[in-house]
C-alpha cells in the first residue's frame, strides 16, 4: 500500500525547492486544472524543467512559472484600426474587389470548372463507352 506524499507547508518551499510532480501540481494549480500526468507528458516533451533521481520526477515552482511563460498567448488586437493593412511610405493599401470583379473571377471559375468536367467524362473509362457505342 503506498503511502500518501505529504504536501510541504508553503514556507518550507521557494522557488528552487524539488517537488515530486503530484505535490508540485497541486501547489502551482490548486484548482486542479493539471494534474501530475500532464506535468510528466510536459518534461517529456521538453516543455518543463525536471530531475529524475531513481523513478522519481521532480521539478521546481520556478520551473513550471517558465514552462507557463512560454505558454502563455499574446492576445489579438480587437478593433479594426488594428487589423489594417499598414501603409509604408507612400503606398496605398489595394482597393478592395467591386461586384464586378467578384463575378468575372466566380465566372472564370466556372468555365475552368465545366472544361475540367467535360475532360474528365471524356477520358473516364465510363464515357469512352458511351462515345464508342454512339459513334
Amino acid at each position: 500500500m503506498k503511502t500518501p506524499i505529504r504536501t510541504p507547508e508553503t514556507s518550507e518551499i521557494t522557488d528552487e525547492t524539488p517537488l515530486l510532480l503530484d505535490v508540485a501540481a497541486r501547489l502551482a494549480f490548486p484548482d486542479g486544472s493539471v494534474s501530475a500526468l500532464t506535468l510528466r507528458n510536459a518534461a517529456k516533451r521538453g516543455d518543463l524543467g525536471y530531475e529524475r533521481i531513481g523513478r522519481r520526477i521532480y521539478t521546481t515552482l520556478a520551473a513550471i512559472r517558465e514552462m507557463r511563460a512560454a505558454y502563455r498567448q499574446k492576445a489579438k488586437p480587437r478593433n479594426a484600426k488594428a487589423s489594417a493593412p499598414q501603409m509604408i511610405g507612400d503606398q496605398q493599401p489595394e482597393p478592395s474587389l467591386t461586384k464586378e470583379d467578384f463575378e468575372a473571377a466566380r465566372a472564370s471559375v466556372r468555365l475552368d470548372a465545366e472544361r475540367l468536367l467535360a475532360q474528365y467524362k471524356a477520358n473516364s473509362p465510363r464515357g469512352r463507352r458511351k462515345a464508342i457505342r454512339s459513334g
